[in-house]
């Protein structure tokens, strides 16, 4: 029922699961001799731009939810209201024809159900949540140009972006001087590096951007350790270490450790040196 490219609110799926798919699909791409064009889209007020409307007309149209079940959904998503109130003064009671609540059980699932139609574009879509990537290659810069605008105008039909920003992985630099995209004529900002759900993603692929931020976080964590250990009893010391450290490395493991081995290296002895402190 929903797209395989949803990996946000999904049984077995993670977000580093969805960042080795992206990955795995720039790399291969790169190894044909494809110049990709990636798009990273911060949806605007996500859950809070939901129409109720549209949402069951999809919902009996594309996931054949129908009867009884559809007025269930109906009668969920059409009963609350609001109203100000201010210095005693009570405004009007109005309906709620949009919105679905991110922290209820049903409300991601929701919106899980909204957004499936994006992936019909030529655009390959990961999804998370509200954090969205659309990704798509061509042989030459003239032909990724053109079709990267006219898939993003379709998309822009429905879709409202908020924080856009552009990035270009090539191994073809030379053909990328003047490459633009644009939705309602405004140019899409292009960077050499992205934090997309938790890392940092440069037009390389080589990991040296996130790498470099968890060196920083080993660095400042070396010198907390030294500081806090004759003060700490053991038990305490593995909380710390478990809590504000070891989290930071683990995340996405699965992805990043591709990185080159002169790389890995430094991290390792960063992370011994928080060992040593801790014993």
């Amino acid at each position: 029922m929903l797209s395989s490219h949803q990996y946000g609110f999904r049984m077995g799926l993670s977000t580093t699961l969805a960042i080795c798919d992206m990955q795995e699909n720039i790399l291969e791409n790169l190894e044909k001799g494809f110049i990709t064009c990636t798009i990273f889209c911060d949806l605007s007020k996500a859950f809070d731009t939901i129409d109720h409307d549209v949402l069951l007309w999809k919902s009996n149209n594309f996931f054949g939810i129908r009867g009884l079940p559809l007025k269930l959904l109906a009668s969920y998503l059409q009963g609350p209201q609001q109203y100000t109130v201010i210095d005693g003064c009570t405004s009007a009671t109005l309906n709620i024809t949009q919105v679905v609540s991110q922290g209820s059980s049903l409300g991601p699932l929701l919106f899980a159900l909204y957004i499936n139609a994006l992936p019909s574009t030529k655009l390959i879509p990961t999804l998370f949540a509200d954090d969205t990537v659309l990704s798509i290659s061509g042989s030459n810069s003239t032909e990724l140009h053109s079709i990267a605008n006219t898939e993003l105008e379709k998309v822009n039909e429905w879709l409202h972006f908020n924080k856009l920003s552009l990035m270009i992985v090539s191994r073809k630099n030379n053909q990328l001087i003047d490459f633009n995209v644009k939705i309602n004529d405004k140019t899409i900002t292009r960077t050499t590096c992205v934090k997309c759900l938790g890392v940092f993603i440069n037009d390389k692929v080589t990991w040296s951007n996130h790498i470099a931020y968890l060196e920083n976080i080993l660095s400042c964590s070396v010198e907390l350790f030294y500081r806090i250990c004759q003060y700490l009893s053991d038990r305490a010391l593995k909380s710390v270490y478990f809590s504000c450290v070891y989290s930071h490395p683990q995340f996405p493991i699965g992805a990043w450790c591709g990185a080159s081995i002169t790389t890995l290296n430094q991290l390792n002895v960063l992370h011994n040196k928080i060992i040593r402190a801790m014993t």
